[in-house]
């Protein structure tokens, strides 16, 4: 008898499906909690990247850097050349981005939408009138979040 309670005390604080024993009669009572329909159990959306887009975004973004320091080393340093190159940045990440979505590469789903937002908020700081470059040098070092040397 105290087993039967306890166990419809547990079952009811800790429900572990859409239906809970009767502690009368041990049997489902789905009354209690139905099933909600099966439509309205929203399905996780999954963008799925190939490994021959991520490697060559990847890539472009690489270059995209090294141009990115490029641009920064020349003096008078021009403000349309590196928000030329923060642009093609910005539009590598858009190439594999899925903002709200998972993708088969976990890393890109934690850091990916955070790179996008730092890399924009370098732009704007660039675009402004005097523009700043201070947060352009941080750039590179954004891509060791995913790329670290362990």
């Amino acid at each position: 008898m105290i087993h039967r309670r306890l166990l419809a005390v547990v079952l009811v604080l800790v429900p572990t499906s859409t239906a809970v024993l009767s502690s009368s009669s041990c049997a489902w009572n789905a009354s209690l909690w139905p099933a909600p329909p099966a439509s309205s159990i929203p399905a996780a959306p999954l963008h799925f990247i190939e490994d021959g887009r991520l490697s060559s975004t990847m890539q472009r973004l690489a270059n995209d850097i090294i141009e990115l320091d490029h641009v920064m080393r020349v003096e008078p340093r021009r403000q349309q050349d590196v928000l030329a190159v923060l642009d093609d940045v910005q539009g590598a990440v858009a190439k594999i981005s899925s903002p709200g979505q998972s993708t088969n590469h976990p890393r890109l789903d934690e850091e990916l939408e955070r790179f996008a937002l730092d890399v924009a908020n370098v732009r704007a700081e660039v675009a402004s009138d005097p523009p700043g470059y201070a947060g352009v040098q941080a750039v590179p070092t954004m891509c060791l979040r995913c790329h670290d040397a362990h």
